[in-house]
């Protein structure tokens, strides 16, 4: 139960920052992720405990077995030939007497955190199965309306720094920070003096706004093709949040509730439950109700509360998507839908009210006299006054995301056409200021021509009638990226062109001639690679996360999915030769005989031949990731890649430990080849989970190709920006 606490706890903490900073992506939001990424292992872990746990109470509770009665006695002292299956099952478990003292309460916790979870991962199901009839998420469709954009632009206004003065922002281009999200904008007088005095923005001119502010000359086409490409990778895995499903919990609810009446009724023999349920001064014992019917009718009318608040639910959905209004929050309110809200809490408020009266009037023994009952009424009411708060407060954080989100398609239409500027323009140069004004009339003179095209009858255009046109080719991210290390090294006063990671041994060889009286230098490098070499990435979980936080290629929401993908499979990877380990230990091995050794020899070959890829892989990222200096600001990830590689590592090497551990521990040939296979096979799931990965990650990893410098962090030279940075 203390684990459980624990589990709780923290997961309860890292799963609330998780839902209200879901678009962060800076260190500690990261480690967050990692932290509830954790819980998941450390909470099943508690469940499937609770599950052996409840096997052994329930067999022994209800068997006819003598040996339920007996002290428990170890299997491995005593012939186990001819004993049935439930003797032996339970002779080296804890006797009857002892299940008394520790079922008394932890039992029915047990039965209850068991049927929450089961019962929670089946809502999922039901989730799955009404996106086949309904609409079930965010209608993505109206982000980028008058009412959408203004929320965007009120959200980016209020992260431009006032304290400036005008000419820091009159008709030049400025960096705003939204959310950790860069956006550059450019301000005229008339724009500066509304934000100064606070003028609202309306929807009508939210969407002018935006396109005369910030670079680009951004169009909500452009906004809205855009988010047309993130819906499948970002919005559908945003969508299956508990935030925009909260009828979830009133389903696990309800079959909560039901469950535990079932079994209490089953097992009111069996577990003697009621028997001291017989004085009873509660609210309704005038009436002659004793304290087993009374806690029936208070489960019925939890029920029927769970169930008019679900229907209530969909009514509301109903109205909202129809008559819907956003209000000054930008949470969406209808009037029939406000007050079946106001309905439902009083309603809960009077349930609450007669439940407490209830539990009050009870004593302690009759309270556990009835546990099943009891204490999932107290769990019920807990989770509906939690609830009630959170699904209000949900509102807001759903109008939130859905803003950052926004803010990010805004980044990435931005980006694209900066991008554009900077391969085609020269920077300071008149093209470069009338750029974007230059792009946006070509574009409405195409589209004019697109549209009086397409009301001509369609002509034959024979091959080869029409010349091909050579496109300008783009700088790729890889190419953005090795210029940035280029410009570190120029701009890094120990990154001489004379100077490199050899440097050291060259001196050394001038010490030695000089010791030895030579006159010629005798100088011995050794290098692991190429100079220039170049950097490709695999396709696996780890080298695509690694691409995502080094490019950003993606939103904040899929570099949050990515890392957690790392996090399972490196979990994995991990928890099946542990299991490995911990089956076969360290110490049971046998006699070696020759057919056995070749395969045992085999097998270990084959899976270090499988291995050495992915340890490669990592070795060669690592070594770039040593050499490059780190990013102004750490925009590249580089301290949570160069985690991602260790891991990468670490799980090929103790997977081939264990493997080599456990064969010498088995004589059958054929148990040899499966622990071999069973374990290739784990070892090589991250290739599988990159199949899930969002496409924009996949497409810029196939693309990305650095290029491994000097080595810039020398202990020569770090010395040297020590000994520079003291002056």
């Amino acid at each position: 139960m203390k684990f459980f606490f624990v589990t709780h706890i923290i997961g309860f903490i890292a799963c609330t920052y998780r839902e209200m900073y879901s678009a962060k992506t800076d260190l500690f939001a990261q480690i967050m992720r990692i932290v509830e990424i954790f819980c998941i292992p450390l909470h099943l872990s508690n469940i499937l405990l609770s599950v052996e746990l409840l096997s052994v109470i329930l067999i022994r509770e209800h068997t006819d077995d003598l040996v339920a009665d007996m002290d428990a006695v170890t299997s491995s002292s005593t012939a186990t030939e001819d004993m049935a299956k439930s003797t032996i099952f339970l002779m080296d478990k804890c006797p009857r007497s002892d299940f008394k003292v520790f079922g008394g309460q932890v039992f029915e916790w047990m039965i209850i955190e068991i049927s929450i979870y089961m019962f929670f991962i089946m809502t999922h199901l039901i989730l799955m199965i009404k996106s086949r009839f309904v609409s079930v998420g965010m209608d993505n469709s109206e982000q980028f309306e008058p009412t959408g954009m203004r929320f965007l632009t009120q959200k980016i206004i209020r992260h431009i720094n006032l304290k400036e003065e005008d000419a820091f922002f009159l008709n030049k281009e400025r960096m705003v920070l939204v959310e950790g999200v860069p956006l550059k904008i450019s301000l005229d007088q008339s724009h500066i003096d509304a934000i100064r005095e606070k003028k609202a923005i309306v929807d009508l001119n939210s969407t002018e706004w935006v396109q005369e502010c910030l670079v680009g000359h951004i169009t909500k086409d452009e906004l809205d093709e855009e988010r047309i490409k993130e819906t499948n990778s970002l919005d559908m895995m945003q969508n299956s949040s508990i935030i925009y499903h909260t009828e979830s919990i009133l389903e696990m609810q309800t079959a909560c509730l039901i469950m535990n009446a079932v079994l209490t009724s089953l097992w009111r023999t069996n577990q003697q439950y009621g028997v001291k349920s017989n004085e009873y001064d509660g609210p309704m014992s005038a009436l002659g109700v004793g304290v087993w019917e009374n806690t029936y009718i208070i489960v019925y009318i939890l029920l029927g509360e769970h169930i008019i608040s679900y229907l209530f639910n969909i009514y509301r959905n109903n109205e909202l998507s129809r008559r819907g209004v956003p209000n000054s929050r930008g949470v969406m309110t209808a009037p029939v839908e406000s007050k079946l809200r106001y309905v439902e809490i009083f309603m809960d408020i009077l349930i609450f009210a007669y439940v407490i009266l209830h539990i009050v009037s009870l004593s302690q023994e009759q309270i556990h006299d009835m546990p099943l009952l009891n204490y999932i009424i107290i769990v019920d009411m807990i989770i509906m006054f939690f609830t009630l708060p959170y699904v209000y407060f949900s509102q807001f954080i759903m109008v939130e995301g859905e803003i950052t989100k926004n803010i990010f398609t805004l980044y990435q239409v931005q980006r694209k056409k900066l991008r554009e500027r900077r391969n085609q323009a020269q920077v300071g140069s008149s093209e470069w200021r009338e750029f974007f004004v230059k792009q946006a009339k070509k574009s409405r003179i195409a589209a004019e021509k697109k549209l009086g095209e397409s009301k001509k009858k369609p002509q034959m255009v024979f091959k080869g009638q029409q010349e091909k046109l050579k496109k300008p080719k783009n700088k790729t991210m890889s190419d953005m990226i090795n210029q940035e290390n280029r410009r570190n090294e120029e701009h890094d006063l120990t990154s001489d062109s004379s100077e490199s990671s050899s440097d050291t041994d060259s001196d050394q060889g001038e010490a030695l001639a000089k010791e030895n009286g030579s006159k010629e230098q005798v100088v011995m490098r050794e290098e692991d690679f190429e100079e220039n070499e170049k950097l490709t990435f695999t396709k696996d979980v780890y080298n695509y996360t690694i691409c995502a936080n080094m490019t950003k290629c993606c939103s904040p929401l899929q570099q949050g999915f990515a890392l957690k993908q790392c996090f399972i499979v490196f979990g994995v990877q991990i928890l099946v030769p542990v299991f490995f380990l911990l089956e076969f230990g360290v110490s049971g091995f046998v006699k070696p005989t020759s057919a056995s050794t070749a395969i045992r020899i085999i097998c270990s070959l084959l899976l270090h031949m499988i291995i050495y890829g992915e340890v490669k892989q990592a070795i060669n990222i690592l070594r770039y990731l040593k050499y490059v200096k780190t990013a102004k600001g750490g925009k590249r990830g580089r301290f949570i890649n160069i985690l991602l590689c260790s891991m990468q590592m670490i799980s090929p090497f103790f997977t081939e430990i264990v493997l080599i551990l456990a064969i010498c521990q088995t004589e059958s040939l054929p148990m040899i080849i499966k622990s071999f296979v069973a374990l290739g096979f784990v070892i090589k799931i991250d290739d599988m989970f990159s199949e899930n990965f969002p496409k924009e990650i996949k497409d810029t990893a196939s693309d990305l190709e650095l290029i491994i410098g000097k080595d810039q962090n020398s202990y020569k030279k770090i010395l040297k920006r020590i000994k520079s940075a003291r002056k």
